[in-house]
């Protein structure tokens, strides 16, 4: 090729241009298409890549928000139980209360029944044993005079029975 230019600046000029044109071009046709295929599938992975790697920090993020929501609600439930828990205690302690102060007040009446029929009872002894000993001065009057100290002794006597019935 020297030969056809020859050896004149121009020719050698002309000949790196024509060489450099030729480096060029098997260079992109042999090594730039491969190499920026490797470079675009290389661009493309780590593209995915983080993409991927956002879409499961975002999965993430997702996932601590629902985990955060749920044990929110958890300890709203459990609040809830909790409260339901201390209401339903509350009622059974006033229901308790209420029976116990019930039940108080039906032995308070039973007793106080009890302690009526009881006075009835005493006041009819009573009023058997003052007809009775009534009856038993009648006779001892009628059998004898009786003196105002007899009187006194009759009286003093029975009222001691009366106390002694009553104890």
């Amino acid at each position: 090729m020297s030969e056809i230019l020859g050896s004149t600046p121009l020719g050698t000029v002309l000949m790196t241009l024509i060489s450099f044109l030729l480096v060029i071009y098997f260079v992109y046709r042999f090594a730039w298409k491969p190499i920026s295929k490797v470079i675009s599938e290389r661009q493309e992975f780590i593209t995915k890549e983080l993409n991927d790697v956002n879409q499961q920090r975002q999965q993430t993020a997702e996932e601590v928000l629902n985990a955060k929501k749920t044990v929110e609600d958890s300890m709203v439930k459990a609040q809830g139980i909790i409260n339901n828990a201390k209401n339903h205690a509350n009622d059974i302690a006033k229901r308790i209360e209420s029976e116990a102060r019930d039940n108080s007040e039906k032995m308070r009446k039973k007793t106080d029944l009890e302690l009526a029929h009881q006075r009835q009872q005493f006041h009819r002894e009573m009023e058997d044993s003052v007809v009775t000993i009534s009856v038993m001065m009648a006779q001892k009057v009628i059998e004898r005079e009786i003196k105002e100290e007899d009187h006194r002794a009759f009286i003093h006597d029975y009222i001691e029975r009366l106390d002694a019935e009553v104890k």
